[in-house]
């Protein structure tokens, strides 16, 4: 039992948890208080059955508890247990919206400082499952009723990570590292920068996945190169056919210089040839018709005779 000081600094206990009646929508599967997988799992561990308290405190506790757990699994490469430890860890630290709203700033601070953690290693394993090709099955939500993709549930954890603690660089990178699983290079690219200004520097990991990113822009440059190549083939032969002849020109530019130098007394000689026998064709056609008219005139005055 615990002290009346202890009573008088903890938080005020949450009210319990209700399901509506009502089949649960998406945007419920997509809240901060991840489902126990315990129903739907092949088989369970003893801790995946543990009961969720009422005091603030004691959740956040257990969720840590969870949290720290499933680090340890992760750092094995025990990839399920560590889903399964996280998303307990949610089932305990999370709380609705109306829940957040009732704390006080302080307790609230206290909430995100456990729930962030978790959300984003929950997406990195999640991203572990997605890299190594382990099979994983789609998210349920709190009553088992919804399937969600677990692409579209990181998605979803991200932007919940975001709207608590909007600078928060981890997120970034785990939005990153998101939008490559996806294929979103651009926007990749974009999240992965914001993430090293947010930090102020590059990790290791955020550069080995700026570098995976530019890697596999490069690819896709290279596979779009290959798809259209029939395209750019004769465009690219009609560019070697002229870059040929500009070369064949450069070469003969030199002998046809000599040849102009050559033949210019002779051009010269052959134009003055050519004006000498315009002039001389000029004059004996001036005298040619001096003589007629000459010829004209006798005819005019030379008297009629009978």
């Amino acid at each position: 039992m615990s002290s009346p000081a202890a009573a008088t600094n903890a938080a005020p206990p949450v009210a319990a948890e209700t399901s509506p009646a009502a089949p649960p929508k998406l945007t419920a599967a997509l809240s901060s208080s991840a489902a126990s997988t315990a129903a739907h799992a092949s088989t369970t561990e003893p801790w995946e059955d543990d009961v969720r308290g009422y005091v603030f405190e004691q959740r956040l506790e257990t969720g840590e508890a969870h949290k720290a757990a499933g680090n340890e699994h992760f750092r094995r490469g025990e990839w399920n247990l560590a889903l399964r430890r996280y998303r307990r860890a949610l089932f305990h630290a999370g709380f609705d919206e109306s829940q957040m709203f009732d704390l006080m700033d302080r307790h609230r601070e206290m909430a995100h400082a456990v729930q962030i953690p978790v959300k984003l290693n929950l997406v990195a394993c999640i991203l572990k499952h997605r890299e190594l090709g382990i099979p994983i099955a789609p998210i349920r939500d709190d009553d088992g009723d919804v399937e969600i993709d677990p692409l579209d549930y990181c998605e979803a954890l991200i932007a919940e990570a975001l709207k608590c603690e909007p600078k928060c660089a981890k997120a970034y990178f785990r939005r990153g590292q998101l939008l490559i699983e996806r294929g979103d290079l651009v926007s990749a690219n974009e999240a992965l920068l914001q993430a090293e200004k947010l930090q102020g520097s590059a990790s290791g990991g955020i550069r080995d996945a700026l570098l995976k990113v530019r890697q596999l822009q490069r690819e896709e440059r290279w596979r779009e190169k290959e798809m259209f190549s029939g395209v750019i083939q004769p465009v690219s032969d009609y560019k070697a056919a002229q870059a040929a002849e500009e070369r064949r020109r450069k070469m003969l530019n030199p002998f046809l210089k000599a040849y102009d130098i050559l033949m210019l007394p002779l051009r010269w000689l052959l134009a003055i040839a050519a004006y000498l026998a315009n002039y001389l064709r000029g004059v004996g056609l001036m005298g040619a018709s001096t003589t007629t008219t000459h010829e004209s005139e006798d005819s005019t005055i030379r008297p009629h005779q009978h």
